[in-house]
């Protein structure tokens, strides 16, 4: 009996040690995940509403404050709208079924079409500190589809 004992408690502790030994088996190396372009471009829109918002928000105070002008605030104003709607047409468009060559070439054209380069190139320098983040965002959708960055 003491045999048969002393012969499970062998096999018991050689099946333990041989299962912590066992071989791992790869298959390859591991390729990190990349997001894909139509989720940047959807962060990089999220991001762009919030940015607007604050630099909305911003100007308003600085105005408030007296350090931006009226007229500056309305130059800058104008291009947080444009900004603002060229992000839901995005938006939308990320929304639809097409495949991402057609939705790159929608999001393009409405970058171009929006014409926001020439739009914050007249922004003067006392509300463009206000914009930067949002300009940011807007650099990461236009870089993403290809498109001309300001």
């Amino acid at each position: 009996m003491d045999f048969r004992r002393n012969f499970s408690v062998l096999l018991v502790m050689v099946l333990i040690v041989g299962a912590g030994c066992a071989t791992k088996v790869t298959q390859g190396p591991v390729t990190p995940t990349t997001t894909p372009p139509q989720v940047q471009v959807a962060n990089a829109v999220n991001t762009l509403a919030q940015a607007l918002d604050a630099a909305a928000t911003a100007i308003q105070a600085a105005q408030q404050q007296g350090k931006v002008s009226s007229a500056d605030a309305v130059i800058a104003s104008k291009v947080i709208i444009t900004a603002a709607t060229t992000g839901k047409t995005i938006d939308a468009e990320l929304k639809t079924s097409d495949d991402w060559p057609t939705m790159k070439t929608k999001i393009l054209q409405a970058i171009t079409q929006a014409g926001l380069q020439a739009a914050v190139a007249n922004v003067p320098a006392s509300a463009k500190p206000y914009m930067v983040a949002a300009i940011t965002a807007y650099n990461t959708i236009a870089s993403t589809v290809g498109g001309p960055t300001i």
